[in-house]
Parts: structure tokens; sequence; C-alpha cells
């Protein structure tokens, strides 16, 4: 036994590290590199007809990784895809299989001072982001389709600050699933007529 620790100590840390996780995957622990990095934020700039600027945008969610314990599941159950539009910005969900979560967070970033009210743009649901008294932009009412151009039903919420998604998905449909989360500019609105 003494001979075994003579033997360990005079590794360099390196393959101690390497037979450790040869040791783990061997017995069937799932091992992943740190996580740790900068969250990705989706943002793009506008200007008011009043020559005033803007930057608004949301965090996106981090994909999926496998869960521990589990080898062969799908890296990535969605997939994010972000377009800066000529009037906003959307983000698209593409949901790859019934793993997939319901629900995505994105919280949002807003000029400061910003507030966000619900509200109905010819009976359809949107939240209007309100700055000094006008409407600077819309967040749109989502859809979501799967891939037979079926509709699924999705909604969205606002709650201190963060836009949910959830997208009401079930093993039966037919997989990907494409959902969108999607804001406009919205100067030609004023919030009180």
């Amino acid at each position: 036994m003494l001979n075994s620790f003579k033997f360990l100590t005079q590794l360099s840390f390196k393959m101690i590290v390497v037979f450790v996780t040869i040791f783990a995957i061997s017995i069937g622990i799932h091992t992943h590199p740190s996580r740790a990095h900068a969250q990705e934020i989706a943002k793009v700039n506008g200007t008011s007809p009043k020559g005033d600027s803007y930057t608004i945008g949301w965090e996106l969610p981090i994909e999926s990784s496998p869960r521990s314990g589990f080898r062969n599941r799908p890296v990535h159950e969605y997939s994010l895809e972000t377009k800066v539009l000529p009037d906003g910005l959307q983000t698209l969900i593409h949901l790859q299989n019934s793993d997939a979560p319901k629900r995505y967070v994105f919280p949002l970033h807003l000029p400061e001072g910003s507030n966000i009210v619900a509200f109905n743009e010819n009976s359809v649901e949107a939240f209007g982001v309100v700055h000094q008294g006008e409407i600077i932009a819309t967040i749109q009412k989502p859809w979501a389709y799967d891939a037979t151009g079926t509709p699924v039903a999705t909604t969205i919420a606002i709650e201190n600050g963060v836009l949910i998604q959830t997208v009401e998905h079930s093993p039966d449909l037919n997989f990907p699933i494409t959902a969108d989360p999607q804001i406009t500019w919205g100067w030609e609105k004023p919030l009180f007529d």
C-alpha cells in the first residue's frame, strides 16, 4: 500500500486527472467540462423618430446538456437562432424532440426606467415596453409550429422583467418544433390617445 501511495504522489496532477476521468467513465459516471461562461445577450439598437437611441434585447437560455448519469442522450434538445430584423429582434427556438423543455426564460435587457405593460393589439395578446410615457417596443404574440406546419400551443408571460415562453409540446407532435419570442420597435404607437 505504501508503494502505491508513493507511486501516486510521483504522478503529475494531469496524470491524476486523466486517471480519475478514465475511471469515472469506465464505471458510467459522465463528466462535463465547466460551463462557466458569460451569458449570451441578443440585442438590437434603434433610433426613435425623436432621435432617441435605445437598445433592447434578452439573455438567451443556456442550451441543455446531457443529464448526469445518462450517456448517449442528445446533447442539444433545442437550439436557438437569433435574427436582427429591420424592425426589431427575433429568437427562434428549435425544439428537436419531446425531451426539450417546455419553458424558456429570457431575462429582458431594456432601457433603464422602462416598464412593461400588457395590452391587446387587434385582439392579440402583446406587451408594450414603455419608456418615458411612450411605447418604444412591442413584444409580439408568440407562435409555434411543428414540422408539418401544425400550430402548437404557446404563451408568453412577463415576470419580474423576464420573458417566459411556454411551448406545450407532446411526443405525438412532429418534431422539430419552431417557436419564437419577438420584439419590434413601436415608435408609431402612443401609450395614450
